[in-house]
């Protein structure tokens, strides 16, 4: 069966309202959890389940929400195109997929449902409603006049007991990084489990005196400076630095993110300039590079490339035993 798939990104930084929209953070669906963004994984997963034909659209803050029927198709004129040109490659089946969401979805399962059932729309749900992932018929995606169609009413649903975050905040973002370095989810860090859940992916460059509390994971081309300490089920994604003395505990440091000297980072997320305290829901610009920053990708290569013992972390903890810090802030 030829199967193509769209995957929309959303305008904003989430789908959900709870987010504040600023210009410097891109969509959530491109935020790195392991090593890997969630848009890359649901690609990997449709690639996997013999998706022949997958496009990524970007939409558009201008274009308003269909007047009936699932209304998240908001791609302008780019939509048509690739819909169009499915068409003529003879696509029989169009999936498709909005992200803010990381779904663990047995796609070739949810194919089959949908011819079973010979519906022309099947949508996914879940034990909170319903998920925005749809199968259509290649058959009703052109309306009576021939134009190709936006708006689609689910006339079946797939009932799914997986693992479904839908990313509707930072909260959730933060949730999905833990479940992973918990076991809880099917999402794998990319790297190499060199000590107890801790995970490190290539070039990554740790002192000797840094403390690595598992579960921990730190991304490609990072570097973790002396006396730093990492705990608390955080993630250091790729490019990022963590300067002398910091500590980050319960936090994910999103890609290319600078960590100032001497700083206790708990309980947040933190993306170049900006800092979401989780516990406290509030979110800080900052635009002093001495506390938080855009990392040097020149500095951080050179540097992991110039050391023979890169790949050697000398310090780790096994999940769940006590340090010395103190983190109550």
């Amino acid at each position: 069966m030829h199967v193509g798939a769209i995957i929309t990104i959303p305008s904003s930084l989430s789908a959900g309202e709870e987010l504040c929209e600023d210009g410097d953070l891109s969509p959530i669906a491109y935020w790195e959890v392991l090593g890997a963004s969630v848009l890359y994984r649901m690609v990997e997963r449709l690639r996997i389940s013999g998706v022949s034909e997958i496009s990524v659209l970007r939409e558009s803050a201008t274009l308003g929400q269909p007047a009936s029927g699932v209304g998240f198709i908001k791609c302008g004129r780019e939509w048509e195109d690739v819909v169009g040109r499915y068409l003529s490659y003879g696509l029989e089946t169009l999936l498709l997929v909005r992200m803010g969401l990381y779904v663990e979805l047995d796609v070739s399962d949810f194919l089959r449902f949908h011819r079973e059932v010979v519906s022309p729309v099947t949508r996914v749900f879940d034990r909170r409603g319903a998920l925005d992932v749809l199968a259509i018929d290649a058959a009703h995606l052109r309306d009576k006049t021939g134009s190709i169609c936006r708006s689609f009413k689910p006339r079946a649903r797939y009932s799914f007991g997986g693992y479904a975050n839908r990313l509707r905040s930072i909260l959730d973002f933060r949730q999905l990084a833990k479940d992973a370095l918990l076991g809880r989810v099917g999402l794998r860090p990319i790297g190499r489990e060199i000590a107890a859940d801790v995970w490190v992916n290539e070039d990554a460059w740790i002192h000797d005196s840094a403390k690595i509390i598992g579960p921990a994971y730190i991304g490609k081309n990072s570097r973790v400076d002396a006396a730093c300490i990492i705990s608390g089920a955080s993630s250091v994604e790729r490019l990022c630095e963590i300067d002398c003395g910091t500590s980050v505990d319960d936090c994910c440091i999103l890609q290319r993110t600078y960590l100032g000297m001497a700083l206790k980072v708990r309980n947040a997320v933190a993306s170049e300039h900006t800092l979401f305290h989780l516990g406290r829901n509030v979110q800080l610009q900052l635009h002093d590079r001495r506390l938080l920053g855009v990392s040097s990708e020149r500095r951080l290569l050179g540097q992991t490339l110039s050391l023979p013992s890169a790949s050697m972390p000398a310090s780790f903890y096994p999940p769940g035993q006590p340090t010395e810090s103190d983190w109550h802030l």
